[in-house]
C-alpha cells in the first residue's frame, strides 16, 4: 500500500499559505495550484551521486515552495521514480513536513524501460519480463531500429507501468499520468491503426482512473504537436480529444499534456498547425480551446544553443512564464543550486 490521497486545490493553496508565498505567484487549474515550475527528473545518470543529488534537490524545493514533481518511469532505469518514492515517503511519512493533497506528482510511460537495479537494460526487460512473462507479444512494440527506440501502446505494458510507478513512487494514487511520446508508434504503425490503438489505450486509462490508480491522464510528446500535419509523428490534439469524449464524454479525464516549448523553439505558440472546429490553431490554443492543461517540457531546449543566442535561464523561463495558457515549466533540477536559482525568478 502507498501513500493514500492525491493533490487538490485546498491542500495546495493551505501549502503556498504556510509557505508565505502570495497565491498571486501561482497557477490555478481545476486540480491543483502549483509556481509555473516542476522539478524535472530526466537527467543524470544510474549512479547513487545523482541519486543523491536528486534527493537533496527535491527535499529543497518541497521545504521552500515548489510541489510539483515530474518523472517517468523509464527515468534511469527506473531510479528517477525511486528517488521521488524515498523522498515523499521522507517528506510526508517520515518527517510530516507536507500533506499529500498538498503536491502534485506526474510520471509516464510508453517507451520500454529497464530496471538498473537488477540490472536489466531495456532490451533484456522486453525479453525477460514483458514477453517472457505474456504482458507483451513481439507485434506489439513498435520499434525504430535507427534510433534503438522501442514503444508500445498495449494496455497491459501500461498497466504494468503504472501498477510500478506507484510502488517506485510509493503512492497509492498518482495525479498526472501521462501516455509517453506516443508520437513514436504513430510513425511506424500508421495514422489509422495508430488512432484505433489510442482509443482501446484511453478505454483502459479511464479505467484507471475509476480504480483509483490515477486522477487523470495526458499524453507527453516532444514534437508531434507542434511539426507540420505532413510529418509522420504528426498528431492531431483535436482527434485525441474527440477520442477521449467518444469513449466517456465531457467526464473524460484527458485532461493534460506536454509539449516542447522555448524562446529558441517557439513552433507551440507561433506555428498553426492544428486544427479545431474548422480553424487553425496553435498547439497551445488548440489545448485551450479543446479544454486541455498545458505543461512545457525541454524549458531550457535541454542547454542548447543557448550560449550562440546569449540568453540567460531567466530569460528562457520568463519566456514561457508570460505565454497566456501555459501551466507550468518542467525543469531539470538535479543541481540544488540551479534549483534554487529557478526557485528566485518564480518566487
Amino acid at each position: 500500500m502507498g501513500i493514500k490521497g492525491y493533490a487538490t486545490i485546498e491542500g495546495t493553496e493551505n501549502y503556498f499559505r504556510m509557505k508565505n508565498i502570495s497565491l498571486e505567484k501561482t497557477r490555478l487549474s481545476k486540480y491543483f495550484r502549483s509556481l509555473p515550475m516542476a522539478m524535472g527528473t530526466f537527467m543524470g545518470d544510474f549512479s547513487e551521486v545523482d541519486s543523491k543529488k536528486y534527493e537533496e534537490s527535491l527535499i529543497y524545493g518541497l521545504e521552500n515552495g515548489v510541489n510539483f514533481i515530474d518523472t517517468a518511469i523509464c527515468y534511469r532505469g527506473m531510479l528517477s521514480e525511486r528517488d521521488v518514492g524515498k523522498v515523499l515517503k521522507n517528506m510526508i511519512i517520515d518527517n510530516k513536513k507536507i500533506e499529500r493533497d498538498e503536491i502534485i506528482v506526474s510520471s509516464k510511460a510508453g517507451i520500454i524501460f529497464g530496471d538498473i537495479t537488477v540490472p536489466l537494460r531495456p532490451l533484456d526487460y522486453l525479453d525477460n519480463i514483458f514477453i517472457k512473462e505474456g504482458i507483451l507479444k513481439r507485434e506489439d512494440v513498435n520499434i525504430d531500429e535507427s534510433k534503438n527506440f522501442k514503444h508500445t501502446l498495449a494496455p497491459n505494458f501500461h498497466k504494468y507501468a503504472i501498477d510500478k510507478s506507484k510502488e517506485n513512487l510509493g503512492l497509492d494514487t498518482i495525479d498526472v499520468y501521462y501516455i509517453h511520446e506516443p508520437e513514436w508508434s504513430k510513425s511506424i504503425i500508421g495514422e489509422d491503426k495508430f488512432y484505433k490503438q489510442l482509443e482501446i489505450l484511453f478505454e483502459f486509462y479511464e479505467r484507471q482512473v475509476e480504480c483509483g490508480n490515477i486522477m487523470n491522464y495526458g499524453i507527453a510528446t516532444w514534437s508531434a504537436l507542434t511539426c507540420n500535419e505532413n510529418n509522420l509523428e504528426y498528431l492531431s490534439l483535436e482527434k485525441i480529444v474527440n477520442i477521449a469524449r467518444h469513449i466517456a464524454g465531457d467526464k473524460h479525464h484527458l485532461k493534460f499534456l506536454q509539449l516542447n516549448y522555448n524562446k529558441i523553439n517557439t513552433n507551440a505558440n507561433t506555428l498553426k498547425n492544428q486544427k479545431v472546429h474548422g480553424s487553425y490553431y496553435t498547439a497551445i490554443d488548440a489545448a485551450n480551446e479543446l479544454g486541455i492543461i498545458v505543461n512545457v517540457n525541454g524549458p531550457l531546449n535541454q542547454m542548447k544553443d543557448i550560449k550562440e543566442k546569449n540568453y540567460s535561464t531567466e530569460e528562457m523561463l520568463k519566456f514561457i512564464t508570460d505565454t497566456k495558457g501555459v501551466h507550468a515549466s518542467m525543469i531539470g533540477n538535479k543541481k540544488i543550486e540551479h534549483l534554487k536559482e529557478n526557485m528566485r525568478i518564480f518566487i
